[in-house]
């Protein structure tokens, strides 16, 4: 069974390093189930050069049964550098935005910039 349910959240780094945090999570009907449904999934990120690959879904084992399980992500983005979201990333996403800029509609197919006020897209006006 393949999943998309992969989130993710970029926030403003504390240092000069990009870092990403990796959690997996389920349900279950017991703590014990929950983290043996979490430790089924089978989700690996790329990292080639300077681009970091993170797939949107995931796959579970066949006869898993789905309890919800989830792949968390932080990636913490250094003020001053920049990332790319790709039009082919469709999960969940939550942003640290500065409040007082305006944003295109879509994230995907855009460069964005940490501020210390959070993202902004400086191609858009």
């Amino acid at each position: 069974m393949v999943s998309d349910n992969v989130l993710l959240n970029i926030e403003k780094s504390d240092g000069n390093s990009f870092e990403l945090i990796q959690a997996k999570g389920a349900n279950g009907s017991s703590e014990e189930e929950a983290n043996t449904a979490s430790k089924t999934i089978q989700w690996n990120y790329k990292l080639s050069n300077n681009k970091l690959t993170l797939p949107s879904s995931f796959i579970l084992p066949e006869g898993q049964k789905f309890r919800n399980q989830k792949v968390l992500l932080t990636l913490k983005v250094p003020v001053g550098k920049y990332v790319y979201l790709g039009n082919t990333y469709g999960v969940l996403r939550d942003f640290e935005l500065d409040e007082d800029k305006d944003y295109p509609n879509e994230y995907e197919d855009n460069l964005w910039q940490m501020t210390n006020s959070g993202l902004i897209c400086p191609s858009y006006p």
